[in-house]
Parts: C-alpha cells; structure tokens; sequence
C-alpha cells in the first residue's frame, strides 16, 4: 500500500479559551468566534446537519454511525453494509467496481437517496478548496476544513486492521471510488511536527475497517410537480385556490411559475407557497400549469373549466298603481296599471284584492268591475317584497235607473 501525501500545511491550534464543547460551531475569524450558518434537514430517511462548505456537494456534521462530530462512528471494509468483529482479507466480499453503487454504498443504502459516501474526486475538492486547522482539545482532535462561512470536523480514527486499531491519531475516510489497484482511495489525514499531511490518493486495502463521511449533492434536483387538483370546475366571479407540490420535499429549489395558455378566461396571481390564486372572468376552458423554476422539463397542469354564473335575483323596491282613483257606473269596467320598481326587478308579479266585493270586483289581470253603488278600495301587492299601493273606487247608479 503506497500513500501520496499531496498537501502540507502548518498546524493551526484553536485557542484555549473556545470551549472545547463548542469548538465545532465555532469559527475564530480575526480573533472573536461566530456562529456558522448550518442547516439541519431531512433528506431519503436521515435527518442530519448538512455543512455547505460551497462545494459540488454538502457534508454531514458527523462520520456515519456516529452521535456527535467528535465521535469515530462505525468502522466498514469498502463496500460492505455491515460492521465486523474482525477486518480480514479472507472474511471480504470481494467487491469490484469503479465506484461503489447505492446497493453496496452504506449511507445510500440505508439513508436513502441522495445521501451517500463521497467520490475520490469530491474528497480531492474538500482538501483542495479549503481552510484547514488541526485541532487538538480534550473532546475535539483532528482537522476542520473551512469555506463559504462554514466548517465540518473531521476526528481522528485510525482504522480497523483484524481487531486492531491502527494509526489511531490519525483521520482516515473512505471514498466510494477504486483506483487502479483493485484497492479503494481513502482520505488520510496527520500531523507530524509541526506540518499536517493531507492525501485524497491514499489507496487502502478495501477488507480494513474505514470510517465513512456521508454527503449529499448541494443542488437537489426536482423529481417531479404535482398540481391539485388537476381539474377544476368554477362559475364566473369565483375565485379558487390550485396548490402545486414539489419532490422531493427536499429539493433545493421548490419555486414555480404559474402560466395559462388562454387569456381572457381566467386570471391568475401566485399568492406564495406554491399557490396560485384563480379568478373566473368568462366562460371557457383553459389550462393552467405550474413549472419548476429549477427544471422546466418538469411541471403539471389543472384544467379550469368556466361556467357563466347564474343572474342574481333584482329585487322589487315598490309598486305604482294608475289610476289612483276611479269613477264607474254600475255594470262599468275599467283595467288599473300595477307599475313595479326597479324596471329590471326579477319577480314582477302582483295579486289584486277588492275591499269590498260587492261594490267592485278586480280580477288578476287589474280589471275592476262596478257591482253596486258605493266605495271602495282595490290594493295591489308585489309576491317579492310584499310592496303594496291603491285604487279608490266609487261606484254609482247610472243616470235615469
């Protein structure tokens, strides 16, 4: 086995006075400790801290199988998704290929995508893109790599040789890449003096028990969008909500942009978090689609369908009767005018009643006919609203009777 140690650097010591408890989450920059900014989310079936260094990818805070960033975590011959009581030659699976696939990559494999263990070449990038400092405190011993305002611990391991431990002041991680050799890249990592040796090329024996680090790609893709629901039924004045919903949940970028392929039917307004607010405006059919603003290959569609909506009542605000009063003969007809209000009212009806049958009737239609001599009153009343207006009518005995 041959190491190509590529990289030295003077040793950094974080000062005495950081809290070796703390000494992870905390930067000295110029003198004075800040936070850097992490995320924890939740990615396939792991919720972890993931340290964007600004880098193709984003680390994990911790090894796997480790509870904190100053724990070891679990030792794995390359490719293999267990632990061993004894890292020998002939107890390895004999695993070959260029690089690991999800099914014989541990982090993959159990984590779910898109975790997995880093490639030989995004190893070779951490080393050679960032800031690094050795620490050496009671909890806290190995190298932090800093960039973009933040920084990820790597402890010292060693590795599993048999049941030995070796090299156990010094940082060894697994890539998920083989070289040339039919042997694996590991990062190894030490200091010797005053001078720290970094290597990405380091070939190890792929039966050794290694540490594992798991990253996931900086830039989630989209998966695919999903518009709710996917077909819509309005009358014109409604207004209606459409929801869209990027995959994975986890995407890095989860913006839409909301289109319709037919103006003049509806119109629409993105009211955030994915949705788009529908005003119907005349009666057709149209499409409305949501797509991803970090893939336009994807994106989903509802069809909207417009119905005009039926007329609202107009409601009567009063009566006119014309004539108001009447002067007949006995045996005398004469038909009274019954006027509604507002002229557009919907219910323009109205029923007639004499006050006194035997002077004068009126049928449904306002004809008032004179029965006898005498007074009396014909009222008209609207069935909406009830609104009411009168006739006086006097009835006399012709002349010469």
């Amino acid at each position: 086995m041959k190491n190509s140690i590529n990289r030295k650097k003077k040793i950094i010591i974080l000062s005495d006075d950081i809290n070796t408890m703390e000494i992870q989450r905390l930067l000295t920059i110029g003198g004075k400790a800040r936070i850097p900014s992490q995320n924890l989310i939740e990615v396939g079936n792991a919720s972890r801290t993931v340290i964007d260094l600004g880098l193709t990818i984003m680390w994990s805070d911790c090894n796997y199988g480790a509870g904190s960033p100053s724990s070891s975590g679990s030792y794995y011959s390359w490719g293999e998704l267990s632990t061993k009581a004894r890292y020998r030659k002939k107890d390895y699976s004999n695993i070959e290929m260029s690089q690991l696939d999800d099914a014989h990559d541990i982090v993959a494999a159990s984590w779910g995508s898109p975790w997995r263990m880093p490639t030989h070449s995004e190893l070779n990038e951490l080393i050679t893109n960032c800031e690094m400092e050795w620490v050496d405190e009671d909890l806290y011993k190995g190298i932090r790599f800093k960039k973009n305002g933040n920084s990820v611990f790597f402890p010292v391991t060693g590795y599993m040789d048999d049941r030995t431990m070796k090299y156990s002041s010094e940082v060894w991680i697994w890539s998920k890449s083989q070289d040339d050799k039919d042997e694996a890249y590991a990062m190894r990592i030490y200091k010797n003096g005053d001078t720290i040796y970094v290597s990405s090329q380091t070939s190890q024996y792929k039966y050794y028990g290694l540490n594992i680090r798991p990253v996931c790609p900086s830039n989630i893709p989209v998966s695919s969008v999903v518009v709710s629901p996917q077909t819509l039924d309005m009358q014109t004045g409604d207004n209606k909500t459409i929801r869209c919903y990027v995959y994975p949940d986890y995407a890095s970028n989860k913006n839409v942009t909301w289109t319709t392929t037919t103006s003049g039917i509806v119109t629409i307004s993105e009211s955030g978090g994915n949705e788009c607010v529908v005003t119907a405006v005349a009666a057709g059919t149209v499409s409305i689609t949501a797509k991803s603003q970090a893939d336009s290959t994807k994106s989903d569609s509802c069809t909207v369908t417009v119905t005009n909506a039926p007329t609202p009542p107009v409601a009567v605000t009063e009566v006119k009767v014309q004539p108001v009063s009447l002067n007949l003969n006995v045996g005398a007809d004469s038909t009274l005018t019954a006027t509604v209000k507002p002229d557009n009212a919907t219910n323009k009806n109205v029923t007639w009643t004499s006050g006194n049958p035997n002077v004068a009737t009126v049928n449904s239609s306002g004809k008032v006919t004179a029965v006898s001599a005498g007074f009396t009153v014909i009222t008209v009343k609207t069935v909406d609203g009830g609104f009411t207006d009168t006739c006086s009518v006097t009835v006399t005995e012709p002349s010469g009777s």
